[in-house]
């Protein structure tokens, strides 16, 4: 998805949340995107960095949590969170807006998620 998502835009700002390991900040970075992915994982983000290291990419690794992070106004083109856990009861909380406001005008959020029951996220 997120190949398909990027394949036509821009390379700008991303930021990727539940990033675990890095594999999708990985991938922008190495399509030109700035990036910053965030997970509340200290060893994930450990070895998001060395990943990006070994891969000779440079990435911003932060270990935050989504109700803490400060995302911003209109600072990101494009926001991303594939399968972060995280999400499951979320719907009552105020991230989603945030996370709509932290978009530059014309940017994209990705958000591939199970969920069961479906959420109105």
């Amino acid at each position: 998805m997120l190949v398909e998502v990027t394949r036509d835009s821009t390379p700008g700002t991303a930021l990727d949340l539940g990033t675990g390991e890095g594999r999708n900040a990985l991938f922008l970075a190495e399509n030109g995107w700035t990036v910053t992915g965030l997970d509340i994982s200290p060893v994930a983000i450990q070895q998001a960095r060395k990943n990006a290291t070994d891969r000779k990419l440079n990435i911003e690794a932060i270990v935050a949590d989504l109700d803490a992070f400060d995302f911003g106004q209109q600072r990101w083109n494009l926001i991303t969170s594939f399968f972060m856990h995280a999400w499951h009861g979320r719907s009552k909380t105020d991230v989603p807006v945030r996370i709509y406001d932290a978009l530059k005008p014309g940017g994209v959020v990705v958000i591939e998620a199970f969920a069961n029951p479906p959420s109105p996220i």
